[in-house]
């Protein structure tokens, strides 16, 4: 996810050593959470769809009397 950039770590004055270190776990945080979040709300879209069976109302009236055998 993250390159690697060394140009960062020349000047001691804008950065330290692990800088980058600690934002990648930072980073790699957030993007858990957001993830997690996600699954969340996707999981209860999931349970609030309601499937709808459609049917023409001309099929309103038919029955199969049958064996399942026949049908097949």
């Amino acid at each position: 996810m993250f390159s690697n950039v060394f140009l960062l770590d020349k000047d001691p004055k804008f950065s330290t050593s692990h800088d980058i270190k600690a934002a990648e776990v930072i980073a790699y945080d957030l993007v858990t959470k957001f993830y997690a979040t996600e699954l969340l709300i996707l999981n209860q879209e999931e349970k609030n769809r309601r499937v709808k069976e459609v049917k023409p109302p001309i099929l309103e009236d038919l029955h199969w009397t049958g064996t399942k055998t026949e049908l097949t």
